[in-house]
């Protein structure tokens, strides 16, 4: 009976743990990979309302020297009429993540490699899992307490039992 409850325990612990943790690592990979880009945007229109102003206020807009204080993205600049600037070593098409900012007069393209993005999922997917098997671990101990309390007064049912069937009809000694 022991055993019953254990499986049983610990079969709805794993289908619990299953069914909240495995939709919790996909949401956080695409939190974090949603994350990633918003902050590539949030990089673009900062370098493109910038150049944009100092374009406006007749300043030369220099976009080699923006597009540097990112040292590690790739930043396409393209102004309208000109040019096209491009800084920065580029990333892997497959393992990209592009944030894109247009103003009047410039259109500002920054990628960066997912690889940091990559780093936080994973680290992220390691701390379910710990927490996963602490909960399993927790969902054991609790059902050993309690398997061990439903169990004694069967056990002292059954003992009773094989004592009035031998013919010792004493009470027990509570």
């Amino acid at each position: 009976m022991q055993r019953r409850l254990l499986i049983s325990t610990l079969v709805v612990a794993v289908v619990a743990v299953l069914l909240l943790g495995v939709p919790l690592a996909f949401d956080l990979s695409r939190l974090r990979t949603g994350q990633a880009s918003q902050e590539l945007r949030h990089e673009a229109s900062y370098i493109a309302t910038g150049l944009q102003d100092r374009y406006e206020s007749g300043l030369p807009a220099d976009a080699g020297q923006v597009a540097k204080s990112l040292s590690d993205r790739y930043v396409t600049v393209v102004e309208r009429p000109g040019g096209r600037l491009t800084e920065g070593v580029k990333p892997p098409a497959h393992k990209t993540i592009t944030g894109k900012y247009a103003t009047k007069n410039f259109t500002v393209t920054v990628e960066a490699d997912n690889s940091f993005v990559s780093g936080q999922v994973t680290s992220g997917l390691l701390m379910i899992g710990w927490l996963a098997l602490g909960a399993i671990a927790v969902a054991v101990g609790l059902a050993l307490l309690q398997a061990r309390r439903l169990s004694r007064p069967l056990r002292e049912l059954a003992g009773a039992a094989d004592r009035l069937g031998s013919g010792d009809a004493r009470p027990l000694g509570r």
